[in-house]
């Protein structure tokens, strides 16, 4: 059972990024400024999200919570934006809190957004719920807890028809000394976004995006690449995406009304863990406060 466990933790922190900090999101379209909080306020409207995600392992595996909010002010230049996000993994769990703010100025026939974020991350460790070979060992008695603030920062310009976006949405990483943070160059996760909008016709549209990370120090990359459909006027959306940690995922997108949208995802891992993972259920709730849902926009779901 320890192996098991240890080999979960080692996945979980083998992906190329600064201490995986980042989600590994699925429906990603429905809240970009988690990676980049220049999209706070891009939808024009209060949106609220919710997303619940957890991996099937074969033993008790990490879950992920979100619980998301922004919106342009009544000077609309300006857009602010908050998340709260849980992750429970054996032996340990991060809740971080994160606020956004944004400034936009329309130029050349789109809109280029200027994002800050700053917020806390709670560290947990605690092996006494593992089932361990030697449960007394005073190694795993330990509960500690470690907080630590972070800041970041991103660019994003956007039209009708496409978006591209540049963000660090870390700038400090985790110390030597417990409750530490430094900075570092080569510890920067920089991140690339970009979609664009194919309108085939009033009842069909073809959206590609993507997500590329790269790790600053090591130039290792990591990237996601989707492919949505949209029928019925973007009251449904089916797609897929590959993921370069080797997996594919399926999404599912339905806009129950104007104001609520409920979207589902299933990753299957093609890598030989599959002994471990047997695959990762998403579902995302999304709530606006509007009275029409914007259409013919890249980054709008």
């Amino acid at each position: 059972m320890f192996k098991r466990v240890i080999l979960i933790l080692g996945l979980l922190v083998s992906v190329p990024l600064a201490g995986q900090e980042l989600p590994d999101l699925s429906n990603y379209q429905h809240n970009w400024m988690i990676f980049n909080p220049g999209f706070s306020g891009t939808r024009e409207a209060l949106s609220v999200s919710a997303f619940f995600r957890q991996k099937d392992f074969s033993v008790p595996g990490p879950v992920y919570e979100q619980l998301s909010a922004h919106t342009p002010l009544k000077n609309e230049n300006v857009a602010l934006g908050a998340s709260v996000f849980a992750e429970q993994n054996p032996g340990f769990s991060k809740t971080s809190a994160f606020f956004n703010y944004a400034y936009r100025v329309w130029t050349g026939g789109g809109r280029l957004s200027f994002g800050l974020s700053g917020g806390v991350s709670v560290y947990s460790e605690s092996f006494q719920d593992l089932d361990l070979t030697n449960p007394d060992d005073p190694v795993f008695q330990a509960n500690e807890q470690e907080y630590l603030p972070n800041f970041g920062a991103g660019i994003v310009y956007y039209t009708d028809d496409y978006f591209l976006g540049l963000s660090v949405p870390y700038f400090l990483t985790r110390g030597e000394e417990r409750n530490s943070m430094t900075h570092d160059f080569n510890h920067y996760t920089a991140i690339l976004t970009g979609g664009y909008m194919w309108e085939l016709s009033e009842a069909f549209k073809v959206k590609p995006t993507f997500i590329t990370m790269v790790d600053v120090g090591t130039r290792s990359l990591n990237y996601q690449g989707s492919v949505n459909l949209a029928f019925f006027g973007e009251r449904l959306w089916v797609g897929g995406i590959y993921k370069s940690s080797r997996a594919v995922s399926g999404i599912i997108n339905i806009q129950l009304s104007h104001q609520v949208l409920l979207g589902y995802s299933y990753d299957y891992y093609l890598s030989n863990t599959n002994s471990y993972f047997n695959g990762s259920h998403e579902i995302v709730l999304r709530w606006e406060f509007r009275k029409a849902v914007p259409s013919r926009s890249p980054i709008y779901y």
